[in-house]
C-alpha cells in the first residue's frame, strides 16, 4: 500500500514539473510593459538583511545617516549634520557602512566612524566599499581646490587614500573590489563633465586600464563573485550593459521608447541565473538573465541600484526605495519625513527570516545599542546657503536685473546687431568664473573666444544670450540649476557661475 502511495504522488510530482515548464515556455518576454517578478511563498534559509540609506528631516532639511537590520533601524549620526550611508558590507560580527557626513568621505565600523577626507573647505564622498580580510576598501573621490584637476578618484585602504590616475580630467571613483592581491575600482573620468572627458574608468592595482574602457559610455559598478569579474554600465549608446570576463551582455535596446537612457548598476548570482540591477528610462528596474523587471519611479538624483539574492527572493535598493520581488517595503523614518533605500546586504545567519512585512517596525534604544553620535561644534554655513546670501546680496546692486529663472544680468555695453534665436550658432568671447558657496575656486585669466548652438549650452548662458543683440556685452550670474546642475553632474549645490559674454555674430 506504501509503494503504491508512493508512485501515484511521484506521478502526480512528475505531472505538475511538467505543466509548469509548459507554462514557463510559454510567456512572453516583457517589451516595455511592466512585469513583475511573482512573490515566492517558499521559506528561505533565515537571514539577516540589512539596507544602508538615511532618512530626512523636512524640518531640519538634514538626512541622518542608518541602516536598517531587518527592519529595526541603527543610527550612525545625531541628525545634527547631513550625512547618509551609500555601501555595506557585513562579515561575521562586524557591520561596515561608507558614505558622507557633513560633505566628508566617512566610513563606519560597528557605528564607529573613520573619517577619509576632513580638509576644511574641500569635498569628499565615498560611493562603494568591500572588506578582504582585515583589510577595508572604500571607492570615492575627494575635491581639493588647491590642484588644477580638483577632482581626485581614489580608494582608501584602511583609511589610507590611493590615488588613480585619470590622465588631465576630473575623476571619481565608484566602486572597488579585491581579488587575491588584485584591487580593481571604476569610476569616471570626468564626474563633472567640464571638459569632455572620458566618462568611464577602470583601473587595476592603480594603473588605468584603457582596454576595458572603451566597451563603456560610462562604468557604474563592479563585483567580484567566484572565479568572475562583473562590470556593469552603459554603453556607447547609452543603454544598460553588463560585462563578464570580457564578454559584454545588453540588456535593453534604444529603439524601445522607453529606453532613451538605461544604465546597469549592480549584480547577484544565484545558481545559474545573473540577476542586475539598473534603471531603465528613470525607472528602477532588475533583469534575471536578460529578462526585464520593472519596479518603480527613482530619483534621478540618486538613479543607482543594488542588488542582493536569496532562495529566489530578490531584494533591490536604490532611488530611494526599496524592494522585495517587486513589491516595495517601506522603511520605518521615525520622526522624520522619508526613508531612503540605497544599498542591501544579505547574511546567511541570524533570527530573520525572508518574510518582510510591509511596514517595518521603527528602532528603539532598547534594542539597539550601537548608535553612534559624533560629538561636534554647530555646522557652518552649507555652501548651498553661503550661495543663496551672494545672489541675494549680488540682486541689490545697481543694474543687475533677475529674470523668473533666477538668472542675474548686468549690461556692460549695449549692441545694435541682431538678436539670435534658441536654434542658431553664434561666435562669443567670455570670461568664466566659478563660485562655491562665497569663495572664488577657478578664473579664467584671460577672455576666450567660443563658437556654439545656444540649445546646447548651459540654460543660464542660453538664456543670456537670447538676450544680448550682436556686439552687446553681458555679465551673467546664474545658480546651481542653470548651470552645473543642469546636466546632474556632482558639482555641488552651491556651485555660481559668472559669465562676461561678448556676443560677436549669429553664425549663418
Amino acid at each position: 500500500m506504501k509503494t503504491e502511495l508512493l508512485l501515484y504522488l511521484g506521478k502526480w510530482t512528475l505531472l505538475l514539473t511538467l505543466f509548469t515548464l509548459s507554462t514557463q515556455a510559454q510567456q512572453p518576454r516583457k517589451t516595455g510593459v511592466q512585469k513583475k517578478q511573482p512573490v515566492s511563498n517558499t521559506p528561505a534559509k533565515k537571514l539577516d538583511i540589512y539596507v544602508g540609506g538615511a532618512t530626512y528631516n523636512e524640518k531640519t532639511r538634514k538626512h541622518t545617516a542608518l541602516y536598517w537590520k531587518n527592519g529595526v533601524s541603527v543610527p550612525l549620526t545625531d541628525g545634527q549634520t547631513d550625512a547618509e550611508v551609500r555601501a555595506m558590507a557585513v562579515v561575521g560580527n562586524n557591520v561596515y557602512a561608507a558614505g558622507t557626513v557633513h560633505g566628508q568621505a566617512v566610513y563606519w565600523k560597528n557605528g564607529q566612524m573613520i573619517s577619509l577626507t576632513n580638509t576644511p573647505g574641500n569635498y569628499g564622498r565615498s560611493s562603494g566599499m568591500t572588506v578582504s580580510g582585515n583589510d577595508v576598501y572604500v571607492a570615492g573621490y575627494e575635491r581639493d581646490y588647491r590642484r588644477q584637476i580638483y577632482d581626485i578618484a581614489r580608494y582608501w585602504k584602511n583609511g589610507e587614500p590611493v590615488e588613480l590616475p585619470t590622465g588631465n580630467y576630473h575623476g571619481g571613483a565608484i566602486g572597488v573590489a579585491v581579488a587575491h592581491d588584485d584591487v580593481y575600482a571604476v569610476g569616471a573620468g570626468d564626474p563633472m563633465g567640464t571638459n569632455n572627458g572620458p566618462k568611464a574608468a577602470y583601473w587595476k592595482n592603480g594603473q588605468r586600464t584603457e582596454a576595458r574602457n572603451s566597451a563603456f559610455y560610462r562604468i557604474l559598478g563592479i563585483s567580484i563573485i567566484g572565479p568572475d569579474i562583473y562590470i556593469m554600465g552603459t554603453s556607447s549608446k547609452q543603454q544598460a550593459t553588463y560585462w563578464k570576463n570580457g564578454q559584454h551582455v545588453e540588456l535593453t535596446n534604444a529603439k524601445d521608447p522607453y529606453t532613451d537612457y538605461a544604465a546597469a548598476t549592480a549584480v547577484a548570482v544565484e545558481g545559474n541565473d545573473i540577476y542586475i540591477a539598473g534603471n531603465e528610462g528613470g525607472r528602477a528596474t532588475y533583469w534575471k538573465n536578460g529578462q526585464p523587471f520593472i519596479l518603480g519611479e527613482v530619483r534621478q538624483d540618486s538613479p543607482f541600484c543594488t542588488i542582493a539574492v536569496s532562495n529566489g527572493d530578490v531584494y533591490v535598493a536604490g532611488g530611494y526605495a526599496f524592494w522585495k520581488n517587486s513589491e516595495k517595503v517601506e522603511l520605518a523614518k521615525g520622526q522624520d519625513d522619508w526613508a531612503i533605500a540605497n544599498c542591501v546586504v544579505l547574511v546567511k545567519q541570524g533570527m530573520a527570516s525572508s518574510t518582510i512585512p510591509k511596514t517595518l517596525k521603527a528602532s528603539t534604544p532598547a534594542v539597539e545599542k550601537t548608535v553612534y553620535t559624533p560629538p561636534s561644534p554647530p555646522a557652518p554655513p552649507t555652501p548651498q546657503e553661503q550661495a543663496n546670501k551672494f545672489l541675494a546680496d549680488n540682486k541689490k546692486k545697481p543694474g543687475v536685473i533677475t529674470t523668473a529663472s533666477g538668472l542675474q544680468y548686468e549690461v556692460q555695453k549695449v549692441g545694435t546687431g541682431q538678436k539670435p534665436e534658441r536654434a542658431d550658432q553664434i561666435k562669443f568671447n567670455f570670461r568664466r568664473t566659478t563660485i562655491i558657496g562665497n569663495q572664488i575656486q577657478d578664473s579664467s585669466e584671460s577672455t576666450r573666444t567660443n563658437t556654439m548652438f545656444i540649445k546646447d549650452a548651459l540654460p543660464g548662458l542660453a538664456e543670456g544670450a537670447l538676450l544680448m543683440n550682436v556686439g552687446s556685452k553681458y555679465k551673467l550670474t546664474f545658480p546651481y540649476n542653470l548651470g552645473f546642475g543642469s546636466f546632474k553632474t556632482n558639482a555641488p549645490a552651491g556651485s555660481i557661475l559668472i559669465f562676461e559674454v561678448e556676443l560677436l555674430e549669429i553664425i549663418k
